[in-house]
């Protein structure tokens, strides 16, 4: 991906700013058309002021994204525009630590309190010796302890043989040694012992485990000593209390969402697309039959197009941290050409027989050299952002080719619409839509990112995959059979 050209004021007022705010200065280069993103945390505050800058800047003011919890949406497009205006008075000059500076005033003047609480001074050694030590109660049994807290385990058990206790409703939140907070659903993981699995299979420590969600809702937490589980710890609530409570404030809002075509669950992207379909409500034994679970996919491979979409991402993330459990991991990353219902274990072996038998067939129907080349980024809805292939009819006819040939050949080919070339980069799912408050990705997160220049991946092989959860050690969708074209 290659960065703009920054002018050499520039490159040293990044160089200032690092050394003015160590910790709370965060910068990213060469994303896109931005030579930097820079972010500033204000020590003392939840504010995060993100600056980003092309190669004409200081000439061309910078793109400012605002972030606090303390703030509602009003506010912050208020300060924005506010700081925008000012970077305008000082076009052409060094501005970021100024505009922070009148961000800061501006917060002041508005009565805007974003400041969070310091941890408490600890006090000499003398000042403690003159405090009193506080009481302990006592009674006959000796002095009052906090209850026990179930364990993570035992939650585990529970959610496993409760059958009151539908297992895909809820998330664990446990810590990866590489990427830290992660989120997953129950069913994701393998809860035999982790030395007996393979390496298809996800399975983690217990002591990772964070807490548990009912959906959106934590009913179990590590840290804050909450249970709403069991109300181990006091509280008088239980898991079957709480879910009747959360699906009844929640009705109104699975009713709308699941009316216009959203769903968390889908083929190989994790959310259903529906361009311009008027979706009709089918019972859940036709859901099943009518839902793909298999799909033909060109894996991206090539190293520069997943180091750009890793940019791409981390770029996000350092913006709005909680689409961790969004982003399309490296080896995943593909091209849907068609979805599949193979419903059968025959099923699914007629067609690595037919991809066998076919093989040289399609390996000629293949033009010559036929490469996809990705530049810029599009969206589904808002939720869903995706890097775009630069238009390719060589493309379009290989899918239309193979969905013929499927169906000549007896497989169930269930798209449902329009073949949509798209690389997946990030996909908004429920549980993440429902704490932001929103289905759609801001749109200022890829704002500067439509004239990325990815990179180019040759179609050299197509695989039959799975969409089960369970995926191969590289991290792909486990896949019966791969074709090579090249």
């Amino acid at each position: 991906m290659a960065g703009a050209d920054v002018s050499q004021a520039a490159t040293s007022e990044i160089e200032a700013l690092k050394s003015s705010y160590g910790p709370q200065c965060k910068v990213i280069s060469n994303i896109g058309d931005i030579a930097y993103m820079v972010t500033i945390k204000p020590k003392e505050t939840d504010l995060s002021i993100k600056f980003q800058l092309n190669g004409s800047y200081p000439s061309v003011v910078p793109q400012i994204i605002i972030k606090s919890a303390k703030m509602n949406r009003d506010e912050i497009e208020a300060l924005i525009a506010a700081m925008t205006e000012e970077a305008t008075k000082l076009q052409g000059k060094k501005m970021i630590t100024s505009l922070v500076d009148y961000g800061k005033q501006w917060l002041y003047e508005k009565a805007i309190d974003v400041t969070v609480t310091a941890e408490p001074t600890k006090k000499s050694p003398k000042s403690q010796k003159k405090q009193k030590k506080p009481k302990v109660e006592v009674d006959d049994m000796g002095p009052k302890k906090k209850p026990p807290m179930k364990t993570a385990t035992d939650v585990i058990h529970r959610i496993q043989w409760d059958e009151d206790l539908k297992k895909d409703n809820f998330i664990i939140g446990y810590m990866d040694r590489i990427i830290g907070l992660v989120e997953k659903v129950f069913t994701f993981f393998s809860w035999e012992d982790i030395a007996s699995v393979d390496y298809n299979t996800l399975a983690i420590p217990k002591h990772r485990i964070q807490y548990f969600k009912y959906k959106s809702l934590k009913v179990w937490d590590k840290n804050k000593r909450l249970d709403d589980v069991f109300g181990s710890t006091g509280g008088k609530k239980t898991i079957i209390e709480v879910m009747r409570a959360y699906d009844e404030e929640h009705k109104v809002d699975d009713a709308a969402a699941d009316s216009d075509g959203y769903d968390s669950d889908d083929s190989d992207d994790g959310i259903n697309i529906h361009v311009g379909a008027n979706i009709q409500p089918h019972g859940d034994y036709w859901q099943d039959k009518l839902r793909p679970n298999h799909f033909l996919a060109l894996r991206i491979t090539d190293e520069e197009i997943r180091k750009n979409i890793l940019d791409v991402q981390d770029a996000i993330l350092d913006v709005e941290d909680r689409y961790a459990e969004c982003v399309i991991p490296a080896g995943a990353l593909h091209v849907t050409l068609c979805v599949l219902g193979l419903d059968t274990p025959d099923q699914v072996g007629h067609a690595v027989d037919f991809l066998h038998h076919y093989h040289e067939e399609i390996k000629t129907m293949v033009a010559k050299d036929l490469s996809l080349t990705f530049k810029g980024v599009g969206t589904f809805f808002d939720r869903v952002l995706y890097a775009e292939p630069i238009p390719n009819q060589g493309l379009i006819n290989i899918v239309e080719y193979l969905k013929t040939l499927c169906k000549e050949n007896g497989i169930d080919v269930r798209d449902n619409h329009d073949f949509v070339p798209h690389l997946t980069i990030m996909k908004v799912t429920r549980p993440v839509s429902r704490e932001l408050g929103t289905k759609e990705i801001d749109p200022q997160l890829y704002s500067g990112m439509h004239d990325i220049e990815f990179g180019e991946q040759k179609f050299d092989t197509i695989h039959l995959c799975s969409m089960a959860e369970q995926r191969q050690e590289d991290g792909f969708y486990i896949s019966p059979i791969s074709i090579d074209i090249a």
